[in-house]
């Protein structure tokens, strides 16, 4: 199983770089700043990829499409923050790519509950499925199963 990390995070000290969406309400999170930093718990392990993006979508503001396609993976199992933007964008643009994506509910969040439960229950069933994290580990447990490895 494949673990990426997507982080906000621009690529240049200025910010020239960071998307329309992100500049219109002041977000520039500087390389290395303290509001790049991963929180605790959450952090990349090993040799697990990070990626940075300057917009919502994990998959318009960097190369994850093309590392997905290269790793042969077809299931995306997606938690973040901002639920009704970055993680709803995400979702939808691996969906629109042909990943079977899996929107992990109670590993996303949002400021406000009504959104993050309105945007969880758009989501399910047109983009992704919306899946709590006992059934998300089942599934990726039933996933990780290769025939006759019993």
């Amino acid at each position: 199983i494949e673990v990426l990390h997507v982080r906000i995070e621009s690529a240049t000290e200025d910010g020239r770089d960071v998307g329309r969406g992100h500049r219109n309400f002041g977000l520039h999170v500087r390389r290395g700043s303290d509001g790049a930093a991963f929180l605790a718990g959450v952090e990349p392990h090993g040799d697990e990829i990070v990626l940075a993006k300057t917009c919502s979508s994990a998959v318009v503001g960097t190369h994850l499409h093309h590392l997905l396609s290269t790793l042969g993976v077809r299931t995306v199992y997606v938690v973040g923050v901002y639920t009704h933007e970055c993680v709803r964008s995400t979702a939808v643009a691996l969906c629109d790519l042909g990943y079977d994506t899996v929107v992990v509910e109670d590993g996303c969040a949002a400021p406000d509950q009504q959104a993050h439960a309105i945007t969880l229950c758009a989501l399910d069933g047109r983009y992704t499925r919306v899946v709590d994290s006992p059934h998300a580990l089942r599934l990726l447990c039933a996933d990780a199963r290769v025939p006759g490895d019993d």
